[in-house]
């Protein structure tokens, strides 16, 4: 097994909480893949060089600090694979791992956020008390941008895409 130490973390991205903050635990990962495939040494040191910035990055997103070790093991299998298959890979592998991290945790909000069934509209009237007159169409339009808005590949301000309606 890789053990990732938190080292030289990059501190300048930022959501990334500066050394002595919070304890930091050390990153396992498999060294090869499914298939027994080695992790590239070049993908484990990038993945020590932003352990500490994927930790509390996942932290915020998704409050459960502890999924970003099995998130960037799996980041690290998939950039792994890629750098075999296309070495210029290499000239911006951090930035191509914390792509791929950050796709990683998106999609993994995406999985988290599904919606819940309350009841009818009679039900969610009476269980939430809704004060506007068109609320259905404003919950509708809010639902819609919850799950569009992250499948953009870049995602807008987040007050450009806010619904101002009178």
């Amino acid at each position: 097994m890789h053990v990732v130490d938190d080292g030289n973390a990059m501190m300048d991205i930022k959501d990334a909480r500066p050394a002595g903050s919070d304890p930091l635990p050390p990153l396992w990962m498999r060294p090869t893949d499914p298939s027994g495939r080695a992790v590239d040494e070049r993908v484990v040191a990038a993945c020590n060089r932003l352990w500490r910035w994927a930790y509390f990055h996942v932290e915020a997103k998704l409050h459960d600090a502890p999924s970003a070790a099995e998130l960037m093991e799996e980041v690290a299998l998939d950039v792994s694979r890629r750098l075999q298959a296309e070495p210029a890979v290499e000239r911006n592998l951090t930035g191509y791992v914390i792509t791929a991290f950050h796709r990683r945790v998106s999609s993994q909000v995406l999985r988290n956020n599904r919606l819940v069934y309350e009841g009818l509209v009679r039900e969610l009237e009476q269980n939430h008390q809704m004060a506007t007159a068109n609320w259905t169409e404003r919950l509708h339009e809010r639902l819609v941008l919850q799950v569009l808005v992250p499948l953009l590949s870049h995602p807008p301000h987040q007050d450009r895409y806010r619904c101002h309606r009178e």
